[in-house]
């Protein structure tokens, strides 16, 4: 099957990402999903990819409640709840500049598994024309529209982005900082 907004909207999505806490940033940074439908969402062998940090795979088991949120934290150690998950393997920060935050369901990496997809830059940043990893998958089925970003120009220390409306929404004009 090819993903599409719809199926995404009915399967839970990447709601905010916390890129630049205040301070250092090892241990702080996060990603919140958001299961927006009526019914509990099993997780099982979802992968989230935050750029350049390397590939979060959701535990056996693991769901999210309807209409509830779980954060995955990054480059923290804690214990997994229902609401609270941790990745704590990477060897680098997101980026404070740019970066992208891609989400597949099971099967492997591709167009036809990716469900979610969100891209951020500094508009001063070298990377203009730079496409971020998985970009072109997101675009392929729709998710986003390739070269698009969300602005965080603007943005300081603390700052996240996040879906005007909780789990709504796709492409850049969903999101704000």
């Amino acid at each position: 099957f090819l993903a599409s907004p719809l199926f995404l909207f009915a399967s839970g999505s990447v709601n905010e990402v916390f890129f630049d806490p205040v301070g250092t940033d090892t241990g702080f940074e996060a990603v919140e999903l958001f299961n927006p439908t009526a019914s509990a969402i099993n997780l099982s062998g979802w992968e989230l990819y935050p750029d350049g940090i390397g590939y979060f795979t959701f535990p056996a088991e693991f769901s999210i409640a309807p209409s509830a949120f779980v954060v995955v934290h990054l480059r923290a150690s804690g214990a997994d709840s229902a609401l609270d998950l941790y990745h704590a393997s990477p060897t680098s920060n997101m980026g404070n500049s740019s970066g992208s935050i891609a989400l597949f369901q099971p099967g492997g990496r591709s167009s036809q598994t990716i469900i979610d997809f969100v891209r951020y830059r500094k508009l001063d940043t070298s990377e203009e024309s730079a496409s971020k990893t998985w970009e072109s998958a997101a675009a392929e089925v729709g998710l986003w529209a390739t070269g698009t970003h969300v602005d965080i120009t603007a943005a300081g220390e603390g700052s996240s982005i996040s879906r005007a409306m909780d789990g709504t929404g796709s492409g850049v004009a969903a999101w704000g900082v």
